[in-house]
């Protein structure tokens, strides 16, 4: 039984870039069946597909050791993965679902974070406030005061 080198085994990976659709191919095995993304306007869409393509590129780079810079300077820059580039961000776009639910669940979320974070810094400021007024007080009066202050500013 005759082994392949690990030459060979390069060279065999690496076929496949010479045929775009096998590419395609090879990229979208690396694809979830459906993405969900955070927004769905047009430019973070755009954001998306292009951080997915980056994303399941460098993959493949990685995976079959390929040199995408070397093969851009012996192809007169171009690379194989350019060649694809729109029918995979056509493939994310398909697979993109678009739920308003969880998109509103996010929304919510993220506004109630920052009224908890107003809430916080409003109750340090009313808490350093009153510290500068209370005067001398044993530690853990001062501190219940300032504390029961601070919470009620809430």
């Amino acid at each position: 039984m005759k082994m392949k080198s690990d030459k060979e085994t390069t060279t065999d990976n690496k076929a496949f870039l010479q045929n775009s659709n096998d590419l395609f191919e090879k990229m979208t095995a690396y694809m979830p069946r459906c993405y969900f993304p955070t927004a769905l306007g047009k430019d973070a869409l755009l954001e998306f597909t292009g951080k997915e393509f980056r994303r399941v590129r460098d993959i493949i780079c990685r995976e079959c050791r390929f040199d995408e810079t070397g093969c851009i300077e012996r192809n007169a820059g171009v690379s194989p993965f350019e060649l694809v580039r729109d029918l995979f961000e056509q493939e994310v776009h398909r697979r993109i679902r678009k739920d308003y639910t969880q998109l509103s669940v996010i929304s919510i979320r993220e506004s109630l974070i920052e009224k908890i974070r107003r809430a916080v810094a409003l109750s340090h400021l009313v808490t350093n406030y009153i510290k500068v007024f209370l005067g001398p007080l044993s530690p853990v009066c001062g501190c219940g005061v300032a504390a029961g202050v601070g919470a009620a500013a809430v």
